[in-house]
C-alpha cells in the first residue's frame, strides 16, 4: 500500500485496518468491501480529503491499474465514491471477476 511505502503506516497499522474489515483507502478514509467508510483512529493523523469530502465533489475521476487495486476499485465503485473510472483492460476484467464472486450484501 502507498501509505506503507511512504512510511506513514507500518504493517501493524495495515493489519489493524484489515482486522476491522478494511480493504482499501481513499485519501484519508478506509473502506470495507461494500464501499462503506470504516472509522479508524489513524485517520486523524492524515492530511487530505475524507471520503465524505470526496462524495461532495460533483465529478470524481479515479485512475487505477494492477491486480493489487482490484479490491480498492470494487469498494470505491460499490460505495459510489467516483463518477468516472479510468482503468486498463486486464484490471477491469479482474474487477468484474471479483465483483461476480463477492455479491453485494444488502
Amino acid at each position: 500500500a502507498t501509505i506503507v511505502q511512504s512510511g506513514h503506516f507500518d504493517k501493524s497499522n495495515i493489519e489493524e485496518v484489515i482486522g476491522v474489515g478494511g480493504v482499501s483507502n481513499i485519501c484519508t478514509s478506509f473502506l470495507n468491501d461494500q464501499g462503506g467508510h470504516i472509522p479508524f483512529h489513524m485517520e486523524k493523523l492524515m492530511i487530505g480529503l475524507s471520503v465524505e469530502d470526496i462524495n461532495r465533489i460533483p465529478t470524481v475521476i479515479a485512475v487505477a491499474s494492477g491486480e493489487d487495486k482490484v479490491k480498492a476499485v470494487c469498494a470505491a465503485l460499490r460505495g459510489s465514491h467516483m463518477d468516472v473510472l479510468v482503468i486498463d483492460m486486464a484490471t477491469a476484467k479482474l474487477v468484474l471477476e471479483w465483483h461476480r464472486s463477492h455479491p453485494i450484501q444488502q
